[in-house]
């Protein structure tokens, strides 16, 4: 949703810094993971940024190859996505709009912006390579990369500096029992006025757990 809840996050966020011509931009970066996606926020002190990009080397081998992929997110709520392709040495849009593969929301809050991502992630790999590409809005120029901040070169060129995640798990969904449990109760003999010693039988169920 683009804000940085409270708790939404866990572990030591990454510091990161995009060096443009005229300033230095300073912000954070986190990460976490589950069977299915790869969930990332990045805070920058820039009202006015105006694109971030996740570029992953998805097994972490410091190499791009077929298929990494990289995820696109303006400020506007356009979004692209991205592969990499040997062939031609950089990345190729997958489709027009193919911001549908994936989630993703920016705000400001007070001096910062914020960009969410919720982007597909399968690998077993918990340490990818990571890479993000900030721009500014306005002058021609005012973009840079991290972590080869101020190198201004190819995102595809160094790879091998890239950031090594180690990813933590994503907060787990808390559970919630909405189903009772049942009992039946079974008495002999099937008397009008049972009386003296009567013998009985119950058996409970539950669809997680019973205590007693």
């Amino acid at each position: 949703d683009g804000t940085i809840g409270s708790g939404e996050w866990t572990g030591t966020p990454y510091a990161v810094t995009f060096q443009l011509p005229n300033r230095t931009v300073r912000g954070s970066l986190w990460t976490a993971w589950d069977a299915t996606k790869l969930y990332v926020a990045v805070e920058v002190g820039d009202t006015s940024a105006s694109e971030i990009d996740v570029i992953l080397d998805v097994d972490g081998d410091g190499a791009l190859e077929q298929g990494d992929p990289a995820y696109l997110s303006w400020a506007n709520g356009r979004a692209q996505t991205f592969h990499y392709e040997p062939a031609r040495r950089g990345f190729v849009q997958n489709t027009w709009n193919s911001g549908r593969d994936f989630a993703r929301a920016s705000r400001v809050h007070g001096s910062a912006r914020v960009y969410e991502f919720a982007v597909p992630y399968t690998s077993t790999s918990q340490t990818p390579g990571l890479a993000l590409k900030y721009e500014r809005t306005g002058v021609a120029g005012q973009f840079d990369t991290w972590p080869t901040t101020g190198v201004r070169d190819a995102i595809t060129k160094n790879p091998n500096q890239w950031v090594r995640l180690s990813l933590t798990p994503a907060p787990p969904v808390p559970f919630v029992d909405t189903t009772p449990p049942h009992v039946d109760l079974l008495v002999w003999p099937d008397l009008p006025s049972p009386s003296n010693v009567v013998s009985w039988r119950a058996t409970a169920y539950d669809n997680v757990a019973l205590d007693r």
